[in-house]
């Protein structure tokens, strides 16, 4: 049996323009980009739309303005779609949130004033030390995590079989890249990034983003992956629209999603326009840069408490802690 499943893209889907042609034929998401302004307080949709890039590609920018056409991209397909049903979401990294948001166990606003603070947070935590990332093609992860134990980085990011991100000090990044295709690696490729994501250089991000969830309300999600029964043999998830790529899922809850899952992992999406959008809410954004779009694993909207559809629900909130552990997943990785 097929199921749906909604995927979120991660900051590297940024580009100049992104969301304007939304704006121009769609009340809902010209509302929703001044709902945005006005709760964070400047004009995101303004460098959305005119740049400079080099405001854009600022990861305390960048991270609520994917956030944000994400959210309009799926109130879109909501609305050409009103009987549009999935069985889970799940984001890249800062798509994440976006996932939460999805399924009602994040408020869109609070969602937003979070993802701002967490970039604010990894932007001190990249001006704080000197870290980079590689993408190693052609390796698998055992192979990569002992590249990683020669040349002392970290394996951040399981993107698909055959291409993962390693991130850390970038003084040991081409030490990195030099054991990886001593090792059989096809290519290793540094990645223009500005700094160490999803690894050790990320922690002191932890707290301030623990302080900011602190703040707001995380619900019970109104999709649970407990009611997707992946394990009992289907392996096929369709994606609303647009390419697949094999990949692994993993929810908070310890599910794993394996097979076609409803990504297209370090591929470029072209097109802007309406229709492809819409049709691509289940990985919004363009352009996503390898490596760049956050971890292999993502958050899918679970709790893990073994709820399900025929009421048998408890009183539960939702754990905050894979959104921390994203900063930093050295161990998260492990819960498989």
């Amino acid at each position: 049996m097929v199921k749906t499943a909604l995927l979120f893209a991660g900051q590297g889907a940024q580009f100049v323009g992104m969301g304007k042609d939304l704006v121009e034929v769609h009340p809902t998401a010209k509302a929703l980009f001044d709902r945005a302004d006005e709760a964070l307080g400047y004009g995101l949709s303004g460098i959305c739309f005119s740049g400079p890039e080099e405001e854009l590609v600022r990861t305390e920018h960048a991270q609520p303005a994917i956030y944000l056409v994400g959210w309009i991209a799926l109130q879109l397909l909501r609305e050409q779609s009103p009987s549009l049903a999935f069985d889970a979401t799940a984001g890249l990294s800062l798509g994440e949130f976006t996932a939460l948001a999805a399924v009602d166990a994040l408020g869109f606003e609070d969602g937003l004033r979070v993802v701002r603070r967490r970039g604010e947070l990894m932007q001190e935590a990249c001006e704080a030390s000197s870290g980079g990332m590689a993408a190693i093609v052609g390796l698998d992860e055992e192979a990569v995590r002992g590249v990683c134990e020669q040349t002392g980085v970290s394996l951040a990011n399981l993107n698909c079989p055959g291409q993962i991100v390693v991130s850390g000090d970038a003084d040991k990044m081409d030490a990195a890249c030099e054991a990886a295709k001593a090792a059989g690696a096809k290519r290793a490729i540094p990645l223009p990034v500005a700094g160490a994501y999803h690894s050790p250089l990320m922690q002191p991000a932890q707290a301030g983003l623990a302080e900011a969830l602190a703040k707001v309300e995380l619900r019970e999600p109104s999709v649970h992956w407990d009611d997707v029964d992946l394990e009992a043999g289907d392996d096929e998830v369709e994606c609303v629209g647009g390419g697949h790529a094999q990949g692994q899922l993993h929810g908070a809850g310890g599910g794993r999603l394996e097979g076609q899952a409803a990504a297209a992992f370090g591929a470029e999406h072209g097109g802007r326009e309406l229709d492809d959008h819409v049709e691509r809410a289940a990985l919004v954004g363009d352009e996503v840069q390898p490596g760049a779009v956050g971890p292999g694993r993502g958050l899918l909207a679970a709790d893990g408490g073994g709820a399900h559809r025929d009421g048998g629900r408890q009183d539960r909130h939702l754990d905050p802690a894979p959104l921390l552990e994203d900063l930093d997943p050295q161990g998260a990785f492990e819960q498989r």
